[in-house]
C-alpha cells in the first residue's frame, strides 16, 4: 500500500472515531458499494431461494451464514479506494479466488460467529498470511482491542430493527384480506417477501459493517507502525530536499568539482604511501603461517536433539485425506484457545445462553408450524376434566344444538327458495359453529372476533374445511355488516359443502 495516496488523513484515532470514520467512507462510496454487494450477495441470496424454495427459514439461515463468503468483495474494493485506486467491477470479480479462497473454510465454521470478524479480516484477504503467521499477526493486532466487538453489535443491532421495521410495516400497508387470500393461496409469500426484507437491508448495513471494521484495522496499524510518523518525516525530508535543491546545488556543484580537481592532483602520491617493499611482504607472509594461531583446530562438543525417523505407513488416499483434515481442525482449535484463554467463564456463559435460546426458538418454530401442537399443550396444560364448556352464544348469536333445527342443510334450502338468503347465511354461519365447537372439540376465546375464530379454524382443522368456513365467514360479514346481498350461486354452494362437511352429523 502506498502511503503517499491514501485518501484519508492517517493519525491516530480510538476505537470510536475509526468506526465513525469508516461509516463515512461507506457513505461517500455507497452508491458503488451497494451496486458491487448485489453483484455478490444478491447472488448468493438468489441461491439460498432456489435451494430452499419450500423451507424459507432455512434460505434465510443460509443466506446469513454466507456473509464470510460475499463480504470480503466489499473490503478489497474499499482497500483499494482508500489507498487511490478505483477500481472497476469485472476487475474485482475477476480477483475472486485471491478474494474468498483463503482460510475460507475456517470463516465459514470456527470463526463464523467471531465478534472481531471484521476487523481481522483484512489479515486473511489482504495481507494473504496463513497458519501461524496469522495466528501471531491476529494475536497482535486484537490486543487491547474492543471496538471490534462493539461494531458487531451495533450493526447486529440496525440490522434487527430495520427488518422488523421493514416486515411491519409491509404488513400494515396490506389489506388484511388480500393478506389472508395470499396466504391461503401461497402459505409461502410472506416468508419469502420476509427474507428479501432482511436482503434489502443486509445491503446497506454490509458495507457499514466492513468499512468500519476496515478503519478500526487500519488505526490499529497506525498505532502499531507510526504511519503518521512515517508520513511526517517523508513530508519534512521532501521539503528540505526541494529547499535545498532550490538554494545550493548550484554552490554544491561548483564545490564538487573544485575538490575533484584539487585532491586528483595528489593521488599518485597517496596511493603508495604505506606499501612495503616486496621482500618485506613475504617476511610478514611467513611470520603469520608460522604462528601458533594460523590453522589451529579444535573439537567442541554440544548435545542436539535428533527426532526419530517415522517410519512411513502404507496409507490409502482416504486415509490420509482424514490425517490431514482433523490435523488442522486441530491446529484451528489451539490457535483459537490462544486468543480465547482470557475469555473461557464470558464464553461459557454465552454459549449456554446460546444453547437455551436455540432449544427455546426451536420449539417455538415447532409450535408455530404445527399448530396442533399447541391445541395439545393447551388441552393437556389444562386437563380434559377443566376444560371450559363451549359458549351457549358466540358473536351474539345461539350456538347450542338444542337451538339449531334438526336438520339444518334441509331448513337452509328451504330459506334459500323462499329468497331468505340473509338468514341462510346466519343459520350456516351458527350451525358451523356448533359443529366445531360440540363436535370437533374446539375451543374459542370470548374475546375473539370472527376473523380471529377463522384463523383458529385454518390452523387447527383440515384445509378443505378451513376455506369453507374463510369463505363463510366473508360471506357473513359482507352481508350482516357490509349489508350486501349475497350472491345466489355462492349460498347454493355453501349449502352443498356444508351438507358435504357437516351433513352426517343431521338427524332425521
Amino acid at each position: 500500500m502506498n502511503l503517499d495516496n491514501v485518501s484519508i488523513v492517517i493519525r491516530p484515532r480510538n476505537s470510536w472515531e475509526a468506526i465513525d470514520l469508516g461509516f463515512m467512507l461507506a457513505k461517500k462510496w455507497i452508491g458503488k458499494l451497494w451496486c458491487l454487494w448485489l453483484v455478490t450477495g444478491l447472488v448468493a441470496g438468489a441461491v439460498s431461494l432456489i435451494l430452499f424454495c419450500g423451507a424459507p427459514a432455512f434460505a434465510l439461515l443460509f443466506f446469513w451464514w454466507l456473509k464470510p463468503l460475499y463480504e470480503p468483495f466489499l473490503l478489497y474494493w474499499l482497500s483499494r479506494a482508500v489507498f487511490g485506486e478505483m477500481l472497476l467491477f469485472p476487475a474485482v470479480i475477476k480477483n475472486w479466488r485471491q478474494i474468498i479462497l483463503p482460510g475460507l473454510f475456517a470463516s465459514l465454521t470456527v470463526q463464523r460467529f467471531s465478534p472481531e470478524r471484521s476487523f481481522l479480516m483484512p489479515v486473511r484477504v489482504l495481507e494473504g498470511v496463513t497458519d501461524d503467521a496469522q495466528k501471531q499477526r491476529k494475536a497482535i493486532l486484537t490486543r487491547n482491542q474492543s471496538g471490534a466487538l462493539w461494531l458487531s453489535i451495533a450493526c447486529f443491532a440496525i440490522e434487527l430493527l430495520l427488518t422488523v421495521s421493514g416486515i411491519a410495516l409491509i404488513y400494515i400497508l396490506i389489506p388484511e384480506e388480500v393478506r389472508r387470500t395470499l396466504e391461503y393461496s401461497s402459505p409461502f409469500t410472506f416468508y419469502r417477501l420476509n427474507i428479501v426484507v432482511y436482503m434489502l437491508v443486509v445491503s446497506f448495513v454490509s458495507p457499514l459493517y466492513i468499512a468500519g471494521g476496515f478503519m478500526l484495522y487500519i488505526s490499529r496499524r497506525v498505532d502499531l507502525e507510526a504511519w503518521d510518523i512515517e508520513i511526517g518525516f517523508k513530508n519534512m525530508a521532501a521539503r528540505v530536499v526541494e529547499k535545498s535543491e532550490r538554494r545550493f546545488s548550484k554552490t554544491f556543484t561548483a564545490v564538487f568539482v573544485l575538490l575533484t580537481l584539487f585532491f586528483s592532483s595528489n593521488l599518485s602520491s597517496l596511493q603508495a604511501a604505506n606499501i612495503p617493499p616486496p621482500d618485506e611482504c613475504k617476511q610478514i607472509l611467513q611470520q603469520v603461517l608460522d604462528g601458533d594461531k594460523f590453522g589451529e583446530k579444535k573439537i567442541i562438543y554440544s548435545w542436539e536433539l535428533i527426532d526419530k525417523e517415522k517410519e512411513e505407513e502404507d496409507l490409502s488416499w482416504f486415509s490420509k485425506f482424514f490425517e490431514a483434515f482433523f490435523k488442522r481442525i486441530g491446529e484451528m482449535f489451539s490457535g483459537s484457545y490462544d486468543t480465547f484463554k482470557k475469555w473461557t467463564n464470558g464464553l461459557g456463559i454465552v454459549f449456554e445462553i446460546l444453547l437455551w435460546l436455540l432449544l427455546g426458538g426451536g420449539l417455538a418454530w415447532l409450535l408455530y408450524r404445527y399448530p396442533r401442537l399447541r391445541h395439545l399443550f393447551a388441552r393437556s396444560a389444562n386437563g380434559n376434566s377443566q376444560l371450559k364448556k363451549p359458549e351457549p352464544v358466540l358473536f351474539g348469536m345461539a350456538v347450542t344444538p338444542d337451538s339449531l333445527p334438526a336438520d339444518i342443510a334441509a331448513e337452509c334450502r328451504k330459506l334459500f327458495q323462499a329468497g331468505e338468503t340473509r338468514k341462510v347465511l346466519a343459520l350456516l354461519y351458527r350451525g358451523t359453529l356448533s359443529r366445531l365447537l360440540h363436535s370437533h372439540d374446539l375451543r374459542v376465546p370470548d374475546s375473539s372476533t370472527e376473523m380471529e375464530c377463522d384463523q383458529l379454524v385454518k390452523e387447527l382443522r383440515p384445509e378443505n374445511e378451513a376455506l369453507f368456513f374463510h369463505s363463510l365467514t366473508c360471506s357473513w360479514l359482507n352481508t350482516a355488516y357490509g349489508h350486501f346481498e349475497p350472491v345466489s350461486n355462492l349460498v347454493q354452494d355453501l349449502i352443498d359443502q356444508w351438507s358435504q362437511l357437516y351433513g352426517w352429523s343431521d338427524e332425521s
